[in-house]
């Protein structure tokens, strides 16, 4: 009995171990894609998933998904400088704030977005587990797997080989352990079954392996629809675009030139869409959570307040107006775009009551999504060449932390711990042999040494490991990268010297196409391809200034569009385009273009309308828990109302979940008859007295149309419920030694 047991514990985990295994013979190419990082670090959280798959009980999943998710995010996001016992913690305070900010429209930042995903990979864990015990299933997820592997074989440039033969060889070991546990079921030395079995199943597999391994293999030779690009070993491909997830940077990408903004403006202008403010290593997130008064509504058609509190003031500018057309709902960004610096929101489709919001710690401009067609009016206040006034001025770089407003100095100053110390060196050392003093001074020629020193390419470009800093990589490893690695890099290098910087993402100004304008303005075309990073440097006298350090880029300001044409001074507006026409409305809903009245209600009814959606959310939810916890417990209890109504058809419906959940366990045959039924009701624990009273009353009524009454029923209810609740309650085998049981005669 105890053999036996043990057979049954190692069985289970080699069966748990090799649906991992399988699991994990994906991460590989998915990373080699560029759509993850750190693949082997989700080892853990699988040795988690197959403990509790060992354990096999519902509660042990669902609590290995837990400890996975929490003891991974705590590992490896925990704060720089926290011990391991301190963020246990004090991380769900952090996961919280995350949360909430996540549903008020903040979106999904580390390390809440990593905890979803392992739950996520419990949850795909799980099922692939339950379909391996499911032989259509089963064959069903590995074609699909197999489909999957292919297309990725012969359509880029990652060859998951290993992953093909892996996938392969597991379904096949996966297959004989269902069939070893239906011929255990049945045979009468069971002692010898596993010897006699795995012999065969061990020779197939290792001649499977040897064939694939050894077995030539020809180049792809299906058409590649993402035009593959040359890159180096271990990085990512991505297609270019705007993005709205920087917390992990790095790795190739392809171009892709699909238009996405028209811009009409009587000036180019770089696209300004986000700015973030958090470097984390890997990439950049927003500062959050954001408090209400960081936060300021703004009305449609009216000059947005306190503007120059979070962009550049005393500084020479020109103001006019640019038309911007959506021109594909791949920019799916609630984030407004719009030139430097947007001063006004003249047109808005979609603003209920024309509303929208600025949030002064990073100067970002949330409005309602915008989709393919629609258009927008801007008016764009540009600087006119600053970096001459900036050259001019005396502020000494030592000192600018200490001039930065408080609120600066928390958000824009921030480094990592785990930031490596050779990049405020090498930032020290730049500045020091160039001798500048001044704050523009050490941008200037950290910018310079950036560009004479690192080469601009899209391919070959590695992702940070694990344990890599995405700039420290750049600056003294791979030495080669784009928009991303160079601003960046410039960012951090100026924050170790005390200079406040952001992290600004948008798009570049595009083509022009002055045939193309419905207006007397030129017009540009934006496309995938112009999607750039840039930075904003903090000037004590002047606020936030753009610069591009990527080379071969320049920020574009206000100038004259030929010599001979003349410099429109900043009081003068540049002629106004005419208004798109206002399209129709239906009757119930606002004027977009009326003032702010009723904003604060607006705010207020949005706000009660997500929390009445979550809290419906959530009673959905436990009612979901609770039906799964009790859903049994309330079957026996309808069962047990059923049987004083109709006993014959209860007991139909007993003894069919009786024989399902009999098949399901040990593979039964169809044909069984109820005195075969004998050995799986003694491992269940019915007594034999107790089964032959019920054998004889089942045979009298089903065999003899007898009718159930008195004692009959009071049998067939008592035992067969009996049964059907000691089934439920343990899927172990019971303590009686049963080995020698045969079935009743």
């Amino acid at each position: 009995m105890r053999r036996f047991r043990h057979t049954k514990t190692i069985e289970r985990t080699v069966h748990a171990l090799l649906c991992a295994l399988w699991l994990e013979s994906f991460f590989g190419p998915v990373a080699n894609l560029g759509l993850l990082n750190g693949p082997k670090t989700f080892l853990f959280p699988l040795l988690v998933f197959v403990v509790a798959a060992i354990v096999n009980r519902w509660w042990a999943h669902v609590l290995g998904a837990l400890i996975a998710c929490y003891g991974y995010v705590v590992y490896f996001w925990r704060p720089d400088g926290d011990s391991l016992g301190f963020s246990l913690i004090h991380m769900p305070a952090m996961l919280v704030r995350q949360a909430v900010a996540a549903i008020s429209g903040g979106g999904l930042q580390d390390p809440l977005q990593t905890g979803l995903f392992v739950c996520s990979l419990a949850v795909v864990f799980w099922l692939v587990t339950y379909a391996s015990h499911r032989l259509r299933l089963w064959m069903f997820y590995n074609v699909l797997a197999l489909v999957v592997l292919g297309a990725i074989d012969g359509n880029t440039n990652v060859q998951p080989n290993v992953a093909l033969v892996v996938v392969s060889m597991i379904f096949l070991a996966i297959l004989g352990l269902n069939q070893l546990r239906r011929v255990r079921a049945f045979a009468a030395d069971k002692s010898r079954v596993g010897i006699r079995f795995y012999t065969p199943v061990l020779g197939l597999l290792a001649l499977c392996l040897l064939v694939g391994f050894t077995t030539p293999k020809s180049p792809a030779v299906w058409p590649n629809p993402f035009h593959r690009t040359a890159s180096g070993g271990g990085t990512g491909v991505q297609t270019i675009g705007y993005q709205l997830d920087n917390s992990h940077l790095g790795g190739s990408f392809v171009t892709n030139n699909t238009p996405v903004l028209g811009v009409e403006s009587p000036y180019p202008t770089y696209i300004r869409g986000q700015t973030l403010t958090d470097y984390t290593g890997k990439g950049w997130v927003s500062y959050a959570p954001l408090t209400d008064v960081q936060m300021a509504e703004q009305t449609v058609g009216h000059k947005i307040s306190g503007v120059e509190g979070y962009t550049f003031h005393d500084l020479p500018t020109v103001s006019f107006d640019e038309t911007i057309t959506v021109e594909s709902d791949s920019v799916d960004t609630s984030d407004l775009f719009g030139g430097y610096r947007i001063d006004n929101v003249l047109w808005l489709p979609g603003a209920y009551n024309g509303a929208f919001s600025v949030d002064y710690v990073q100067g970002n401009i949330h409005a309602p999504k915008l989709h393919k067609g629609q258009i927008y009016q801007i008016k764009v206040e540009e600087l006119r060449a600053p970096y001459e006034e900036l050259e001019k001025d005396t502020t000494p770089v030592v000192r600018v932390a200490s001039q930065a407003p408080k609120n600066i100095q928390d958000a824009d100053l921030e480094l990592p711990t785990s930031l490596p110390a050779d990049v405020k060196a090498l930032a020290q050392q730049v500045v020091a042999q160039a001798g500048a003093k001044t704050e523009y001074g050490a941008v200037s020629a950290l910018i310079e040494y950036l560009q004479d020193n690192y080469t601009y390419q899209t391919s070959g470009v590695p992702v940070p490991g694990p344990h890599q800093d995405y700039v420290a990589q750049f600056l003294f490893q791979s030495k080669v990268g784009y928009c991303n690695n160079f601003s960046s890099a410039l960012a951090v290098m100026l924050r170790t010297l005390g200079v406040p910087t952001r992290w600004v993402t948008g798009y570049a100004a595009g083509t022009p196409d002055y045939g193309n304008s419905s207006t007397n303005l030129d017009s540009y075309t934006i496309t995938n391809d112009d999607a750039h990073s840039w930075v904003e440097v903090y000037f004590p006298a002047y606020g936030w200034i753009p610069f591009d350090p990527t080379p071969n880029f320049q920020m574009p300001f206000a100038a004259p569009k030929d010599a001979g044409s003349t410099r429109p001074d900043s009081s003068t507006p540049a002629p106004t385009p005419a208004k798109p026409q206002t399209p129709p409305q239906h009757p119930e809903q606002p004027d977009v273009q009326q003032g702010g009245q009723g904003g604060n209600g607006l705010h207020i009814a949005v706000v009660v309308g997500r929390i009445a959606l979550w809290v419906a959310v959530g009673v959905v939810v436990a009612a979901a828990v609770v039906m799964m916890v009790w859903r049994r417990r309330m079957l026996y209890a309808r069962l047990e109302r059923q049987w004083g109504r109709d006993p014959l058809r209860t007991f139909a419906r007993v003894y069919t979940l009786l024989l399902r959940a009999l098949r399901r366990k040990y593979q039964l045959k169809q044909s069984l008859t109820v005195r075969e039924l004998w050995p799986f009701a003694a491992r269940a624990g019915i007594a034999q007295e107790e089964y032959q009273n019920w054998v004889q009353t089942v045979e009298r009524v089903l065999y003899g149309g007898g009718e159930i009454s008195g004692s009959d029923a009071a049998t067939m209810q008592q035992t067969s419920m009996k049964w059907l609740r000691l089934l439920y309650q343990s899927k172990s085998r019971h303590k009686s030694p049963i080995d020698d049981i045969e079935p009743h005669r």
